[in-house]
């Protein structure tokens, strides 16, 4: 059995070939992919709202010939105050994976894996979004043939999104990615010590910036995502002062982009907020790409922890 909650449930070698494999799921008409879900069915528990990630992985498990079912909310009894762990016990004796989004700890997730012989794939908590890491290695390996030497520049605040991108780029050779967050959302020192140890075992380059100010390079990806995580505003005042000069627009493009280069986000997106409309519908952005690939990403991770990947 094979858990994807975090992008470290994956050696290197693992995520490489996760990422290749998308690529090739990617450019095949969906009537080509083979059935290894038939006859399974998989539980989906989106009690955080979700546009992209569950309408992928429903259509990730039907294209693969697989069903589905759906929770929200107030449809388990987790509801009425039986524990997350214990529902996800019970979970294990009817489903064959359950994909689940909490937005909180990611212990809850590893409780219910230990609970229960059914894969679990987190589709995002509180710490990490690792399907969406995958997604966007895989629109990047598409994007331009290769991920070694390719440069991201990722900006705003650091959350579940930029941290499993993040570990996925120190996972991957060659890859290189520049962090620019405002002081006070800015990983913590230990996830920071694990990026540069990750990065160093593995050929890659992470760096970590405060301020806009301070880049001085051109790259072959901005990224950006909402600075309020889920859309829940920072119990700080005068929080988004803390991210004068973080909007991505033209002038910033035309300072940080290489030619050739790409506009990313993982959406939703707060238009006119971090990202000016004319970026994100503008010819550098591949922000649809990504989110198609979401879908591919779900696919390949459901092969994985099923082991229809071997």
């Amino acid at each position: 059995m094979r858990n994807l909650i975090s992008i470290l449930d994956l050696e290197a070698e693992s995520l490489a070939a996760l990422v290749s494999k998308g690529v090739e799921f990617a450019s095949c008409p969906p009537e080509t992919y083979d059935k290894c879900l038939s006859e399974k069915l998989v539980g989906l528990y989106f009690p955080q709202r979700s546009t992209r990630t569950q309408t992928a992985f429903h259509r990730a498990v039907q294209l693969l010939g697989g069903q589905t079912i759906a929770y929200s909310q107030t449809s388990l009894q987790v509801d009425s105050g039986e524990t997350l762990s214990d529902t996800g016990a019970a979970l294990g004796l009817y489903l064959d994976l359950l994909v689940i989004r909490t937005n909180g700890d990611p212990r809850e997730l590893i409780t219910i894996a230990e609970k229960t012989d059914m894969p679990v794939i987190n589709a995002l908590c509180r710490d990490e979004h690792p399907t969406q890491a995958i997604a966007d290695l895989i629109t990047l390996r598409d994007q331009f043939g290769r991920l070694e030497d390719i440069r991201i520049l990722y900006l705003g605040a650091a959350n579940n999104t930029m941290y499993s991108l993040a570990l996925a780029a120190a996972m991957t050779p060659g890859l290189q990615m520049t962090l620019v967050t405002p002081g006070a959302f800015s990983l913590g020192s230990e996830q920071q010590q694990l990026l540069v140890a990750l990065a160093h075992d593995n050929g890659s380059r992470i760096e970590q910036l405060y301020s806009t100010d301070d880049i001085c390079d051109r790259f072959d990806a901005v990224y950006t995502t909402r600075w309020a995580s889920m859309g829940v505003a920072p119990n700080l005042s005068n929080w988004q002062e803390k991210f004068n000069g973080f909007r991505v627009d033209r002038a910033f493009l035309g300072r940080t982009l290489s030619a050739g280069g790409v506009f990313m986000h993982d959406l939703p997106a707060q238009r006119r907020v971090e990202v000016t409309d004319d970026v994100l519908d503008g010819p550098q952005s591949i922000v649809w790409k990504q989110a198609r690939n979401k879908m591919i990403a779900s696919i390949v991770a459901l092969r994985h922890c099923l082991g229809a990947d071997t």
